[in-house]
């Protein structure tokens, strides 16, 4: 492996020994011959890490904890623990520790922050007693000190995420229980900040989910990132996850036919549907796409199926008091997971879907029939008894 100058490594006067904090080499390592043992117990930048372990393309578990920034008192207890465990473990007699050589240029500097009890309850939302207050900090081991209205906190060194402010109170609010916080809708109207736009596409979007929820499709979510797609990533963590995905209909047929087996009647079918951002064509918008699937038979057609879908978009248009447009299904035939399949999908625009939405009508499902053989609508929701 070739390394840059700007790849730490840990090194004696033959060469290399180690990637520092990500990787030790084979010239470092014990065996059975081991006789002389020299421990080291560092600390290292967590940026520096992160960059060169993506430069190089090694990730450890040793990289991954030097990166979410490990505080630097850790090192000399670290060293104390593991020799102890090494000289409770060793069978030779006698064996001997040496001295220990500390290099420490820059001690850490404790973190002191003031913050009032009233302050944390504001911000969660719900009176937390300051008794109670108190003894959740110090059950965290940070040292506490009343102050006037405020507290004084020391934070331990260990805990260096809790040296933001926001975070304490999420701590306490944490271990003071979510379950006590009420919950409250938001005003709207009185938010300045408010967007009409994405008003109108959250309403929109909820009410095209409530629609295929009542005739029995189940909302599934699948992976932004994909094996193929236009857009690649430059440092992808997995090699089938390197691209952003173009569309949702490759994953809803997939997850289709996957399920479709789990089906105990022949004649039911399985109904998923995915709302989603896919990038395609440089860019990123709102997408829905939503399938059926039938077990292949004779009885069942694929025109029968298409028009099945075609009426969950028309009834989709009724409701949202929507321009009518075509809805283009795309019919499957194939097997898959070790059964015939018969697939329906169709994938739109979201935002072509807002921009054709007038004024909502109550979601009248009664005479929409549900599925060839359902005799009805069907019923149901989330992601009930379906695999992802």
């Amino acid at each position: 492996m070739n390394l840059n100058p700007s790849v730490l490594v840990i090194t004696d006067d033959v060469g290399p020994l180690a990637i520092a904090g990500i990787k030790g080499g084979n010239r470092a390592e014990v065996d059975a011959n081991t006789k002389n043992i020299i421990l080291e117990s560092a600390n290292f930048d967590p940026v520096n890490i992160r960059k060169t372990s993506a430069k190089i393309g090694i990730r450890t578990e040793a990289s991954k904890r030097y990166e979410n920034e490990l505080t630097q008192e850790l090192a000399l207890p670290a060293m104390d623990t593991l020799t102890e465990l090494l000289s409770e473990s060793a069978v030779v007699a006698g064996t001997k520790i040496g001295a220990k050589i500390d290099i420490y240029p820059t001690p850490a500097i404790g973190c002191q922050i003031k913050i009032r009890p009233a302050e944390i309850s504001s911000i969660l939302g719900v009176s937390v007693p300051e008794e109670a207050m108190i003894d959740i900090l110090e059950r965290l081991d940070i040292k506490v000190e009343k102050n006037g209205d405020g507290l004084n906190l020391e934070i331990p060194f260990r805990r260096i995420d809790l040296a933001v402010k926001e975070n304490i109170m999420e701590e306490v609010g944490r271990i003071y229980g979510y379950d006590k916080i009420g919950s409250q809708l938001l005003d709207l109207k009185a938010n300045k900040l408010a967007d009409p736009v994405l008003e109108k596409k959250m309403r929109v979007a909820d009410k095209i989910k409530e629609i295929l929820v009542g005739v029995g499709f189940s909302e599934i979510y699948g992976y932004a990132l994909v094996a193929k797609g236009d857009i690649e990533l430059e440092s992808p963590f997995a090699s089938d996850k390197g691209f952003l995905r173009n569309n949702l209909a490759d994953f809803i047929n997939d997850r289709l036919a996957f399920n479709l087996p789990n089906n105990l009647f022949d004649n039911e079918p399985v109904k998923i549907f995915e709302i989603g951002q896919v990038f395609a064509g440089g860019g990123e918008r709102a997408s829905l796409c939503f399938g059926i699937a039938y077990k292949k038979q004779k009885k069942i057609k694929a025109e029968e199926v298409r028009e099945e879908v075609s009426q969950v978009g028309a009834n989709i248009l009724r409701v949202l008091a929507a321009d009518d447009f075509v809805w283009d299904v795309n019919i499957s035939e194939l097997p898959a997971y070790g059964q015939d399949c018969l697939l329906a999908t169709v994938e739109v625009s979201l935002n072509e879907l807002i921009s054709r939405a007038g004024e909502f009508v109550s979601p009248d499902l009664t005479p929409f029939i549900g599925g060839l053989g359902a005799g009805g609508s069907k019923r149901g929701g989330g992601n009930d008894g379906y695999k992802k």
